[in-house]
């Protein structure tokens, strides 16, 4: 199901609201060992609820939810990496690395970079060109021209 909505915390409560652009409205694909995953905590997810007396059947279920079975708050996520960091003496890394981290091995892995752009929510390719350019693999003109017609 696709959702329409943005999250911002704010005087200690969250605000939705629809996303700042068309293209922040966008479904991702994702790969078979991570459905696999997602599909597990969905059983344990639903298990956990269930004792504590919430319906979590809905089409509407959240993935991540706090123990009201509500909306995590966002700053959850930096607090729970920032106990993993700890704990396991990791190097400091935040989500908004990990994304950058994933659009820079798309893209050194050849995906096209119109595709990077839309799953990242860009509204132009530009955008993602300005922040990634660095780290797309190079390929001289000459090699190029030469792959194209088949040399």
């Amino acid at each position: 199901m696709r959702r329409q909505h943005e999250f911002s915390y704010e005087h200690n409560q969250i605000i939705i609201q629809t996303p700042k652009t068309n293209a922040s409205t966008r479904s991702i694909s994702l790969d078979d060992e991570t459905l696999k995953i997602l599909s597990k905590w969905r059983i344990i997810q639903r298990t956990d609820y269930l004792q504590l007396g919430f319906n979590t059947l809905s089409e509407e279920q959240y993935i991540f939810t706090n123990k009201r079975n509500e909306w995590c708050y966002p700053q959850v996520v930096n607090d729970w990496l920032k106990y993993l960091i700890k704990k396991y003496k990791l190097p400091r890394i935040t989500p908004h690395h990990f994304g950058h981290t994933h659009a820079s091995l798309l893209l050194q892995a050849g995906i096209p970079v119109k595709e990077v752009s839309e799953r990242l929510g860009h509204k132009d390719v530009k955008i993602t060109l300005e922040i990634y350019s660095h780290v797309m693999p190079e390929k001289k003109t000459v090699t190029k021209f030469a792959d194209f017609v088949g040399f």
